[in-house]
């Protein structure tokens, strides 16, 4: 769901939703109920890839899915992928999935 002007978003560091974090995209208003992601390089080597469970060093390009916190409602969090194996899993889904082909897909 589209985050409400002044709300915080969990994702490495609060950012307010009215200023967008380095590299953050959000798709078209009918999609962003959908997926939302964010791209930017890790601020600490503490987050770990969910697709490979492997820590994610500082200094290096991710990709985070924006999804709502199951742990603190209201609140968004992301999921943050390694960028060679997001794409890879994202190669092997299903063909009626959304595809990136392209940045302007994300």
């Amino acid at each position: 769901k589209p985050v409400e002007p002044g709300a915080k978003r969990k994702a490495g560091g609060a950012t307010p939703a009215g200023k967008r974090a380095a590299g953050e995209v959000v798709l078209p208003e009918e999609q962003a109920t959908v997926m939302r992601y964010v791209i930017e390089y890790a601020k600490s080597g503490r987050s770990k890839c969910q697709a490979t469970k492997a820590l994610i060093p500082e200094g290096e390009l991710r990709i985070g899915k924006v999804i709502d916190n199951p742990h603190n409602p209201g609140q968004e969090m992301c999921l943050w992928y390694l960028v060679k194996p997001l794409l890879e899993r994202m190669r092997k889904q299903k063909e009626t999935s959304k595809k990136l082909i392209e940045p302007r897909d994300l």
